[in-house]
């Protein structure tokens, strides 16, 4: 078996930003309704944090390009 060259930081990024995301597109199905107003907040601050997640993962990568 072959190893990889991803390391660890790159995985839980990659695993913190697919969960959150697919959190999003699921999550999306509740707030559909007017009266859920509590699963909109929730939608909103569950997108900041995929936002947060990948403007850390961008952070993690570009150093790593430039060298």
């Amino acid at each position: 078996m072959q190893e990889t060259s991803w390391n660890s930081g790159t995985r839980w990024l990659h695993m913190g930003l697919s969960t959150t995301l697919t959190f999003e597109l699921f999550e999306g199905f509740w707030t559909s309704d007017p009266n859920t107003r509590m699963y909109f907040i929730i939608h909103e601050w569950v997108g900041l944090l995929a936002a947060a997640v990948l403007l850390v993962e961008w952070l993690w990568i570009y150093p790593k390009k430039s060298s």
